[in-house]
């Protein structure tokens, strides 16, 4: 499929009409309706019909919708991974939840750059869905995951257990409820074992889910909450944060994720036995016990 028909079907989708997908595309009315017409010839359905409201899609052009996105999304992966600059000889597309990207990947990308400058890097940040679905669409090469989603073709490999701390803007011991306390909502096992060990309290006058944003919140306002304790250990160690004494330390398993049938790729392998090392040596350095 013509991939200029591909893409002015999608503008006409997400614009509401030929005019307005016109000028997003710098082209003439009369040029994206002879586009869309070339395409319904194609498929052999009417993907468009147009009313006072401006034109929608026809439950044909719903459905053929996802089948479009995948196939540009799949031509511009293939466009990019031919069209290497000198000297780079792969590309490697990895997707991670954002928390962990702060906690955990970022180091390990900053290493893994410097011992491989043949490979160019693709990084992606998303919600679990979203990140899944890429890597079944062969977008993705690795998923790095909270909560891996197990399906048939793919791998789940455990990375590490994350551990979440306690910290606060001041040195203190743990207390059963503080008023600047604010709740971070790190999945259910983490609902579970917070309530265990603070059964009863009052709730958090602040709680959200804004990851290193909460950390800014607690150094400049002040107060606690748990965090990866890869994501505040350089705070830790400038001492804008404190570990909280004798507070509960809850983990979560850390996943890595990927297609069965890309791990033959000649790259797939070392990169993933990368991320195990890093894990290992992750777990061990970021014990509360190594920050005091």
């Amino acid at each position: 499929m013509n991939t200029v028909l591909a893409r002015t079907f999608i503008e006409v989708v997400e614009s509401g009409s030929f005019l307005a997908a016109a000028e997003r595309l710098n082209v003439t009315q009369s040029t994206v309706s002879m586009r869309i017409k070339a395409l319904e010839e194609e498929v052999g359905r009417q993907l468009f019909v147009r009313g006072k409201s401006g034109t929608e899609p026809t439950a044909a052009g719903h459905q053929f919708r996802p089948y479009i996105e995948l196939l540009l999304n799949a031509w511009e992966r293939a466009r990019q991974e031919i069209a290497l600059p000198t000297g780079i000889e792969a590309v490697l597309s990895i997707g991670a939840e954002g928390h962990l990207w702060d906690s955990f990947l970022i180091r390990w990308l900053s290493g893994f750059r410097g011992s491989h400058t043949h490979v160019a890097v693709r990084a992606e940040t998303g919600e679990a869905a979203w990140l899944t679905k890429q890597l079944a669409e062969s977008l993705l090469d690795i998923v790095v995951t909270y909560t891996p989603n197990a399906r048939s073709g793919v791998v789940i490999e455990p990375l590490y257990d994350e551990k979440l701390v306690l910290v606060s803007h001041v040195p203190r011991g743990v207390e059963r409820w503080r008023p600047d306390y604010i709740y971070t909502d790190w999945g259910s096992d983490f609902r579970e074992a917070h309530t265990r060990a603070y059964p009863g309290v009052n709730r958090p006058i602040l709680t959200g889910n804004l990851g290193a944003l909460t950390v800014r919140l607690i150094i400049e306002g002040g107060g606690s909450g748990y965090f990866p304790i890869g994501a505040v250990r350089e705070h830790l160690a400038r001492k804008t944060l404190f570990l909280v004494s004798g507070a509960p330390v809850f983990e979560r398993r850390v996943y890595c994720v990927f297609a069965r049938q890309r791990e033959a790729r000649n790259l797939l392998p070392a990169v993933i036995e990368d991320l195990l090392v890093f894990g290992r040596r992750a777990a061990q350095y970021d014990a509360p016990t190594s920050l005091g």
